[in-house]
């Protein structure tokens, strides 16, 4: 074998040997930088139910018109905004802490959905949950008119007809943990009576 076909040889084996890592780098980058095409679906959380010990010391409101119950510590005072459409009820902390309003839309087709969408907030989390057996949406941010405060929005919650949204804010304070931790726990306790 001459020097010419040897060279010939030792350069074709040369170049399948830097063709094959030439792909084999162009695979791995090809692989290792493909994106999962499948969009990312959040769990539903279920709010936390309250414990037995801490549902004995709850009281219980019910608004027939509005075809609901909820249960609630003693620590908050209720009170009726309106009766109108919506129908607003509001907890309100002894202490002026935070409140929780809940509205009640007579026609689901139209007031909930835009009212949903005027959250008046930053939104800074935004997750499935289930309420009243619905799921729904549950938005928490920060209070655009104070800048500190947190606003939670639960809802459109649609029943027979009628939509439902919750609202806790803590108007300009910054949101307690365990007024936080409240709040879920009156999600949980959400029933339809009709």
């Amino acid at each position: 074998m001459n020097n010419s076909s040897w060279l010939k040889t030792l350069a074709i084996g040369f170049s399948i040997i830097s063709f094959g890592i030439t792909i084999a780098i162009v695979g791995y980058f090809v692989l290792t930088t493909k994106q999962d095409k499948t969009p990312y679906q959040r769990p539903i959380s279920i709010s936390p139910a309250i414990t037995q010990n801490a549902a004995g010391n709850w009281k219980t409101y019910t608004n027939d018109e509005a075809g609901y119950l909820v249960k609630h510590p003693t620590s908050l005072d209720e009170g009726a905004g309106s009766s109108n459409n919506p129908i607003v009820d509001i907890l309100e902390d002894k202490n002026n802490t935070y409140a929780i309003y809940i509205y009640t839309y007579t026609d689901s087709a139209g007031f909930a959905d835009r009212s949903f969408l005027e959250f008046n907030a930053k939104v800074k989390d935004e997750e499935e949950i289930i309420v009243g057996g619905q799921a729904t949406k549950k938005l928490t941010g920060i209070e655009i008119d104070f800048e500190r405060g947190t606003l939670i929005h639960v809802g459109p919650i649609k029943y027979l007809g009628k939509a439902y949204l919750i609202v806790y804010t803590s108007g300009n304070n910054i949101a307690e943990l365990e007024s936080l931790r409240v709040f879920d726990q009156i999600l949980s306790t959400f029933r339809f009576t009709q």
